[in-house]
């Protein structure tokens, strides 16, 4: 990565359609991640893939966010085949939540997060940030409950509710597409209830579509590379200030 995409706070690597995986595989008691990047302060982000599991784009964003001084894991939390592109050409939202009710439910991506956070305590980390899209960005919403972590992406999440955010403990970035419901009520009724709310980032893009984050990306088009180039400065930047912070 030596292109880098300039910004008055901060500077990432701009997604490239094409990109050689810095990290490696490795399983972490019994589930696989995708593990990259050391950080000498001991701060950590867990990424969540999406629907499709494992994948370069999603590997890239890693990448990105562990060069700017974050050790990243990104383990696996179904625990079935990821989906196919195939079922998503032929399936609905009802075959697509009922398959994920019975491939990652709540608790099991609770435990997962649970594995991943004993791992890197063993191995001196100890202040953590989340980030995911997609059903991804909800498995953000889910970490976001949980005390260990100070920081919470999620991005382009179309079923979200006000009633998501209750046991939210920590900041979060919300960043959504215009084709998707503007996400300000939930967003403001979040800030009403919570010590951090100055904190909290929402930022719609109205040139994104939903999938523009993730497996299903098209990197090769210029728009939507700067658009995830943007969403990972704005990511970056929210880790940097928020992770391991907890005086509101």
């Amino acid at each position: 990565m030596t292109t880098t995409y300039f910004s008055p706070t901060v500077k990432v690597p701009v997604i490239q359609p094409t990109h050689v995986s810095e990290g490696s595989y490795k399983k972490i008691g019994n589930v696989d991640a995708y593990c990259v990047g050391r950080s000498n302060n001991k701060k950590a982000v867990i990424v969540s893939h999406d629907m499709m599991g494992f994948n370069p784009r999603s590997e890239q964003l890693c990448d990105i966010i562990a060069s700017q001084g974050f050790h990243v894991i990104m383990p696996y939390f179904f625990n079935d085949e990821p989906y196919t592109i195939e079922r998503i050409k032929r399936e609905g939202n009802f075959e697509r939540f009922l398959w994920l009710s019975q491939a990652a439910p709540q608790e099991y991506v609770n435990k997962v997060i649970d594995i991943i956070i004993t791992y890197l305590r063993s191995e001196g980390y100890r202040e953590f940030g989340f980030f995911g899209a997609s059903w991804g960005g909800k498995c953000a919403v889910f970490a976001s409950h949980n005390s260990a972590f100070t920081a919470a992406v999620l991005v382009h999440v179309p079923w979200l509710n006000a009633n998501d955010f209750k046991d939210t403990q920590c900041p979060v970035a919300i960043l959504s597409s215009g084709d998707l419901r503007d996400l300000t009520p939930i967003v403001q009724a979040l800030k009403s209830t919570k010590p951090f709310a100055r904190k909290i980032v929402h930022k719609r893009f109205p040139e994104a579509r939903y999938g523009w984050v993730g497996a299903l990306s098209n990197y090769s088009n210029p728009m939507i590379a700067e658009l995830n180039t943007e969403t990972m400065r704005i990511a970056v930047t929210f880790f940097r200030e928020n992770i391991g912070v907890r005086n509101y």
